[in-house]
């Protein structure tokens, strides 16, 4: 007979096979990369550019009227002014301070809705880095630069105003801003969907990746850490929580899932991503296409990526890790197995637009997702540029349809569709006869 294997037993095969695989992906020295400038100087060079790209607003204008492209002439020009401004001045910033990485007063890129903080209370946590022994982080490698840190989070709770409110269920957000920049509450993301979906939200301000000592995996390191903080100070089971992400944050969250599949882990009961950033080696034609529409800037990619993957090899960076977009199958098929929780897997609700530069890596992630057996609802917006649900470039329609994706996710209702006529209720009905 052929000898009896545990489920224990391989879960810690498979820990051991990911942590030997991991080994592989570090350079031995870290790649020549920039680093954060002072911000004062940043805030120089980006007027100077924004001064530079000014003059050449007429030719937008004439382009959009030749063109006639989906976004309206105000969106056009803005894209228009953000994306060559980072093309012409590809900068990264410093740090932000402790203080103000712990700042509830953080000045925002993005307008809050009035009244959000009658309707939100927001705590400031610490909080621990996970603990050694812990498979997920074990199962990390970190280089010599990286180190593990204590972060501040924010618990944004909805105001109590009826027994609606569940508090049973968490969303973990993980904030944009391509590993280089944000803040919890640099958008108003974070406290709308607390408001909106009646659930705390969890949101980390993991380390950003403009120095040796921070870059990847140190976001990893840190959501990780916000994971592990939520099931086992905060006492909520995974099959309650549902992880959040935009842009860069989109990446972590499929960081985090990976880290958590591969070390046998119970996996959250949802993950929503706006414009997930799923291909850093900018391969998928998109990114090209549609450079001339959204306003992320190639040039500012680039630098973005040199700095924030330093410490990894190049086929490291094509790997599922950081590129998730170019993953092989079987690598998300634990999200669709369903018995991982009563719900049946880890359900996916991914949002993108059909202007932006990532929309193709968004649609093969969903595929190879579907392919492994993932239940995946996408939603795409129509001339949408880059996370339409936070700039609400084309109106509100955009952050409306994430919320509610991300509220099937928690409530474990089906997929939206659209209203049935009477022929389709007739055939349902006969169906179940």
């Amino acid at each position: 007979m052929a000898p009896q294997v545990s489920p224990m037993s391989t879960v810690a095969n498979v820990a051991q096979a990911a942590t030997a695989a991991a080994s592989t992906l570090l350079r031995a020295s870290p790649a020549p990369a920039p680093n954060g400038m002072p911000r004062w100087i940043a805030s120089l060079i980006n007027h100077a550019a924004t001064l530079a790209v000014l003059p050449t607003l007429p030719y937008a204008i004439v382009q959009h009227t030749l063109y006639q492209p989906q976004q309206p002439l105000k969106v056009w020009l803005i894209a228009h002014l953000l994306r060559n401004r980072s093309n012409l001045a590809p900068i990264l910033e410093a740090c932000y301070s402790e203080e103000e990485a712990a700042s509830i007063a953080f000045k925002p890129i993005l307008p809050f809705p009035k009244g959000i903080w009658d309707d939100v209370k927001c705590e400031v946590v610490s909080v621990p880095p996970a603990p050694k022994g812990w498979a997920p982080i074990d199962a990390v490698e970190i280089p010599v630069p990286v180190e593990v840190a204590t972060r501040p989070g924010f618990i944004l709770t909805p105001t109590p105003k009826n027994e609606k409110q569940v508090k049973s269920k968490l969303i973990i957000h993980c904030h944009g801003g391509g590993y280089t920049r944000g803040h919890p509450l640099w958008t108003p993301l974070g406290p709308k969907l607390a408001r909106d979906t009646r659930t705390p939200v969890l949101s980390v301000q993991y380390r950003k990746c403009v120095t040796e000592m921070t870059a990847f995996p140190a976001p990893l390191l840190d959501a990780l850490a916000a994971y592990h903080y939520a099931t086992h100070t905060l006492g909520y089971a995974a099959r309650d929580i549902v992880l959040v992400g935009d842009s860069a944050g989109g990446n972590l969250v499929l960081a985090v899932m990976q880290t958590l599949s591969k070390t046998g882990q119970s996996l959250p009961r949802g993950v929503a991503l706006s414009s997930p950033w799923c291909d850093l080696t900018f391969s998928h034609p998109s990114i090209w296409h549609n450079s001339y529409v959204d306003y992320l800037a190639l040039n500012a990619g680039k630098a973005v990526v040199a700095s924030v993957a330093r410490h990894y090899t190049p086929s490291a960076i094509r790997g599922p890790l950081l590129s998730p977009a170019l993953a092989p199958e079987g690598t998300w098929k634990r999200m669709g197995d369903v018995r991982e929780n009563k719900d049946g897997g880890t359900r996916v609700f991914i949002q993108v637009g059909t202007g932006e530069g990532m929309y193709d890596e968004a649609i093969a992630l969903a595929d190879t997702m579907r392919g492994d057996g993932v239940r995946v609802e996408v939603d795409t917006e129509e001339g949408g540029l880059h996370c339409g649900a936070l700039t609400g470039f084309l109106g509100e329609d955009a952050y409306t349809k994430f919320a509610e994706g991300t509220e099937r996710l928690l409530r474990g209702g089906g997929q939206r569709r659209e209203s049935m006529n009477i022929g389709e209720v007739a055939d349902k009905a006969l169906s179940l006869l």
